[in-house]
């Protein structure tokens, strides 16, 4: 009786792993359909997804049906102990784990992003070959495994990827300028919908309203409410006469009506994403002055974009907010 009861508990922890991947997996795919996110929201897994032939939600679909289909196979083959049973398992183990391999090998020595979602799915693989070679009482199970991954992984590692970046202007969603503007200098713009010291550069251009030089403004958004948003302000923008008030104004609606994206504006934003990632530039906002052909300047946050537009006079008004103003301790008697 003992002997069959750890025999049970032996089947049953073979055919959790791939059963809780799926089940996790599955998870994540409500979560997207509902709310158009899902348990991993980091930046790397939205880059990561960009090089992606599929969408990324078609390849977290592949992998819960995988991991169903494992789970299946086990199952089956935990009652009726077949070699083609456990021959097919193998394989279907080698296939995901090279596929695994490949992915990560290029994420970590190529663009040198890490999708955790990705990381995860791997480490739940590696613990279903492990599983099944304690199993099967099969050492060899495992090393197949593991050389399989590692080929993989090292074969995408020596591949040279040269990515082909977009011209800074290939990104400038909206613009602004008037028939009056200098020729030099230009400024690009990188901001984001959802970072309070974008919007602060923002509000300060915006009392301003600067329409003496080239803005180029380019977003680094690229869910659907923000590219709705994007799409409003691209329509706009050609009419509007404070176009960086306009943002903050549509910045600050949780909704907007919705509107049809056009394909360029895809394109603009895709652009400006990769060259942003390709440059390893790491945060927003980020202002490039290009002052000559020849000469280029390069601003990153908040306060060296105000101080630079202080000392070159565009900024003739200034808000100062609440919080950077330093607190005066009262002197004790």
């Amino acid at each position: 009786m003992r002997v069959l009861e750890r025999f049970h508990w032996k089947r049953l922890l073979v055919q959790l792993p791939p059963l809780i991947s799926a089940l996790i997996l599955g998870i994540d795919i409500c979560l997207k359909l509902k709310r158009e996110t899902g348990l991993c929201t980091t930046h790397a897994c939205k880059v990561v997804g960009e090089y992606l032939r599929w969408d990324e939600f078609s390849l977290i679909i592949l992998g819960a049906s995988f991991f169903c289909i494992l789970w299946l196979i086990l199952f089956i083959a935990c009652r009726y102990d077949k070699k083609w049973l456990w021959t097919t398992i193998l394989l279907l183990l080698s296939g995901s784990l090279a596929f695994d391999g490949g992915l990560l090998g290029f994420q970590f020595m190529t663009i040198k992003e890490y999708c955790a979602l990705c990381i995860a799915v791997g480490i739940a693989l590696f613990v279903c070959l492990v599983s099944t070679a304690l199993f099967r009482r099969s050492i060899g199970i495992a090393l197949i495994g593991i050389a399989v991954w590692t080929g993989a992984f090292a074969a995408n590692s020596i591949l040279k990827y040269v990515p082909k970046i977009p011209k800074l202007s290939d990104g400038a969603v909206l613009s602004v300028t008037s028939e009056k503007a200098k020729k030099w200098p230009e400024f690009y713009l990188f901001f984001s919908l959802h970072c309070g010291h974008c919007s602060k550069v923002m509000a300060n251009l915006a009392i301003n309203n600067p329409r003496d030089y080239k803005w180029y403004l380019l977003p680094l958004d690229h869910r659907p409410q923000d590219m709705q948003k994007l799409a409003h302000l691209y329509n706009l923008a050609s009419k509007s006469q404070n176009l960086f008030r306009d943002i903050l104004k549509f910045e600050s609606q949780e909704e907007v009506e919705p509107i049809v994206v056009s394909e360029e504006i895809d394109r603009k934003v895709t652009n400006a994403r990769q060259y942003f990632r390709i440059n390893r530039y790491k945060g927003v906002p980020l202002l490039i002055v290009r002052e000559r052909p020849d000469i280029t300047l390069i601003l990153v946050g908040e306060k060296r974009i105000l101080g630079y537009f202080k000392q070159r006079g565009i900024l003739k008004k200034y808000i100062v907010f609440p919080q950077d103003v330093p607190e005066v301790k009262k002197m004790e008697k």
